[in-house]
């Protein structure tokens, strides 16, 4: 089966060549179903004073206990060995983990059961260390309000919630006991950053298949690292394919993780600094990220990944992320919106759709400064971008790449040192890197411009390259001359001035979709 085949297989979701004028009716119409709800947001609902009417009041269980680490079969095999290397530094060479089992605990209550403060120690009233990893279990909850909890980055610690987690008015952090703060990270060589086994594990939060985190006006700093299952800083992840299925002695154990409900939460007000990532997810679903600020994290600020869905990621403060995209949703992110969020002086690009992210509504986001274009989409499908101001960034205000059905209206594209928008087909066969079964992707693209405007980009207003499809009309084209268009659209700048103000402007190149 040919690239083209399997992208379109993943569109229609296999049901044959009879689907394709129906997907072409029905991913638009979903679309704007999904502006219009947008729209209707009552935002009170998603407020700090809201998460923290959530948290429990009463504490109670007494089923918390000591378990040997690789008894814990609901956790990665992967983390456990990654976390080896920090068990043997310290000296533990029998790794047990903390697992809440049963009921509703705090830090304080956690402290008073566990009584050992080599494990887990009570610094002063609000603040607790824990020498040991933190399991919470599918019928326990973990309560963590107006305190403090640090991870000890010596002692190959993380928190990881199978249940519900609550983190209100706290402060989660990596601890380095004897520097008294989070820990300095490795300086490694760009090329290093992202390969697993290079870096010393360091603390983090992972919410797991079947569990839920409320977290509101809290920090989260110094955690994450490059692991192989969700070690990033804080994470919603589930740790199996729904799809696949499994032969093996824990094949009962992996069906029952495979039934249960994908991670899930809302992250409100909290403040993100210095994590590997701010935040990552897979196979998450209806995760709440709104009014967080991320900033100086080390690879991305956000980025939900593999089949995540129905995520709002809205209003946050989105801020120099050290090494790729401020916003990056990639690989079948799907119904998902990303709005009125301020997206400045990323290495990469401010707001980024990647790798067959189908339905997305971009709107209301200012994003400005990047290192790279304003706003990308790349082999994603169906897309609305709206009432968007890019400007000022390195590369393009938008950069539509092998995508097709992208909607693009009211948007200022403002002073960027490329176009103000590009769209390209690129055949991506010479990236070796590149799993083409994976991540198929069609040679074809489409951006339709309407009610634009475009101010003193660089090279030009707008271009097309690699003949994709382009329409224009009521778009305002101010400092834009001489070089109003480039590529494609070059030698039919007085038409499309003519036509843009009417009926408007339509090439159809022949990688159109």
């Amino acid at each position: 089966m040919g690239y083209c085949a399997l992208f379109l297989k993943r569109l229609t979701g296999g049901l044959g060549l009879l689907l394709p004028m129906i997907v072409q009716a029905e991913n638009p119409a979903r679309l704007n179903k999904m502006l219009a709800s947008y729209h209707k947001i009552n935002w009170r609902q998603y407020t700090v004073k809201a998460v923290r009417h959530k948290v429990p009041e009463k504490f109670h269980g007494n089923d918390v206990i000591l378990m040997p680490a690789e008894n814990i079969y609901l956790l990665p095999v992967s983390n456990l060995l990654e976390m080896r290397a920090a068990w043997r530094k310290a000296g533990i060479f029998n790794p047990q983990a903390i697992v809440i089992a049963n009921g509703v605990y705090d830090l304080a209550k956690l402290a008073r059961l566990i009584d050992d403060p080599n494990v887990f120690k009570r610094i002063d009233a609000h603040t607790f260390i824990s020498y040991r990893p933190i399991v919470v279990f599918p019928t326990a909850s973990l309560v963590i309000r107006n305190q403090t909890l640090r991870l000890s980055l010596r002692h190959g610690t993380f928190l990881a919630s199978f249940g519900r987690l609550f983190i209100v008015d706290s402060t989660v952090t990596s601890w380095d006991h004897k520097r008294g703060n989070p820990g300095p990270r490795e300086k490694l060589p760009e090329t290093q950053l992202l390969k697993t086994g290079v870096q010393f594990p360091r603390p983090y939060i992972t919410i797991r298949a079947g569990g839920k985190i409320y977290a509101a006006n809290s920090a989260f700093q110094g955690l994450g690292y490059k692991g192989k299952s969700s070690t990033f800083g804080m994470s919603m992840a589930s740790q199996f394919d729904r799809k696949a299925a499994y032969i093996s002695p824990l094949s009962g154990l992996k069906h029952s993780l495979h039934a249960s409900a994908l991670p899930t939460g809302w992250l409100i007000g909290n403040h993100f600094e210095d994590n590997f990532f701010g935040f990552y997810s897979r196979l998450a679903s209806d995760a709440v990220i709104v009014g967080n600020a991320y900033h100086n994290n080390v690879i991305y600020n956000i980025d939900p990944h593999d089949d995540s869905r129905r995520l709002l990621i809205a209003r946050n403060y989105v801020v120099n992320a050290g090494h790729a995209h401020g916003i990056i949703i990639s690989r079948r992110v799907d119904d998902s919106v990303i709005g009125e969020n301020l997206t400045l002086g990323n290495v990469g690009s401010g707001i980024m759709t990647d790798r067959s992210s189908f339905r997305t509504l971009i709107t209301g986001n200012i994003t400005m400064a990047n290192h790279g274009n304003g706003i990308g989409l790349s082999e994603s499908d169906y897309a609305i971008v709206q009432a968007n101001t890019a400007a000022y960034n390195w590369g393009n205000g938008i950069f539509i790449r092998n995508s097709c059905n992208i909607s693009l209206r009211d948007n200022a594209f403002i002073h960027n040192s490329k176009y103000g928008g590009e769209v390209a087909t690129i055949s991506l066969a010479y990236d070796k890197s590149r799993d083409l079964i994976a991540d198929p992707y069609h040679l074809a693209a489409e951006g339709a411009f309407t009610a634009n405007t475009f101010d003193n980009n660089y090279l030009a207003a707008a271009a097309a390259k690699g003949s994709p499809e382009v329409f224009m009309q009521k778009n305002r084209f101010i400092n834009s001359a001489p070089r109003y268009f480039s590529g494609d659209l070059e030698p039919f700048t007085h038409q499309i001035l003519q036509e843009n103000q009417s009926a408007g402007f339509h090439f159809k190149g022949e990688h159109g979709c």
